[in-house]
């Protein structure tokens, strides 16, 4: 996580009053990350199986879904993005989100971001209002855990719906 913020691709936003964080947002480099910490199929499983699922999908991402050699600067890769409840439905996320879009094609030169979301109000925000497509749909529920075994399947009884892949074009100005 650590490296993220060296990346200086992440963005807080403070409540213009009282000065406290309302709103938080973690992105990095994809490919900065894929060579730093490249996903293993046989490696030591996560302690989180949440962690497991999201590292296998965003390889698949990688692998089969983005059609492109993957390059430094290409796709940003959005990791974390949260918005106090106090703030909710006030637009904070949507901007939050639009801003580092916004920096990471003007300033740092990136062409897409990618995101794996797991919330509704997170999916409308980049499919809805920015445009993003969303290239691949995971069901939890039948996802089975192969860093521990192939018959393991953690989130079996799991109720929060599906887990999204959404790639947005930042060259397209019309979209943010």
């Amino acid at each position: 996580m650590m490296d993220l913020f060296e990346e200086k691709l992440s963005f807080l936003a403070r409540h213009r009053i009282s000065n406290e964080i309302v709103g938080s947002i973690t992105a990095g480099d994809l490919f900065v990350h894929n060579q730093n910490h490249p996903y293993d199929e046989f490696g030591i499983p996560s302690t989180i199986p949440h962690h497991d699922l999201l590292e296998e999908q965003a390889n698949q991402f990688i692998d089969w879904d983005f059609n492109q050699k993957l390059v430094p600067s290409l796709v940003l890769h959005i990791s974390v993005g949260a918005t106090r409840v106090q703030h909710s439905r006030k637009g904070v996320a949507s901007r939050l989100r639009r801003l580092l879009c916004d920096y990471a094609r003007d300033i740092k030169g990136f062409r897409y971001a990618f995101v794996q979301v797991t919330n509704p109000i997170t999916k409308h925000i980049y499919t809805n209002k920015m445009g993003a497509q969303i290239v691949r749909t995971i069901d939890p529920t039948t996802w089975s855990w192969k860093k521990k075994n192939t018959q393991l399947f953690p989130y079996k009884d799991y109720k929060n719906g599906t887990i999204f892949n959404v790639l947005l074009e930042l060259t397209k100005k019309e979209n943010l």
